[in-house]
């Protein structure tokens, strides 16, 4: 993993709400929040007949996804159908399974590296593809 790719990662963590996350689900008033204990990072509101939106807090206000809404460079001429999202818990979410994936491989070099030099027995951990 390059420098810039682990401060990337880094700064993408410490831009987002500080955890532990987990999901708040409430049956009888038919709600899911995404929180962190002391607020919500992510609820949902209705948004038309048969949809909800999520919406993200900022400056203690939840405001909806549509608000964090930009065009994708070079999809200009898609921008009314193709938009991304720019918000740091939102970003955090979309990128959290490659940025788990490429720290594990990294920690997986480093105790290759360590095992190397110090001689001791490293076993990798096989994939779960299930």
């Amino acid at each position: 993993m390059t420098p810039e790719r682990f401060e990337e990662i880094i700064r993408r963590c410490r831009n987002a709400t500080k955890g532990p996350w987990y999901w708040d689900v409430n049956p009888a008033f038919k709600r899911v929040d995404l929180t962190s204990g002391k607020s919500a990072v992510m609820v949902f509101k209705r948004w038309g007949m048969n949809s909800a939106q999520p919406m993200f807090l900022r400056d203690h206000i939840y405001e909806p996804v549509t608000e964090f809404t930009r065009v994708v460079p070079g999809r200009e001429h898609h921008a009314e159908w193709f938009q991304d999202l720019d918000h740091p818990d939102a970003n955090f979410i979309a990128h959290a399974r490659q940025d788990m994936e490429d720290l594990i491989e990294a920690l997986y070099e480093a105790h290759e590296e360590i095992a190397n030099l110090t001689g001791s027995k490293y076993g990798k951990i096989e994939e779960n593809n299930t």
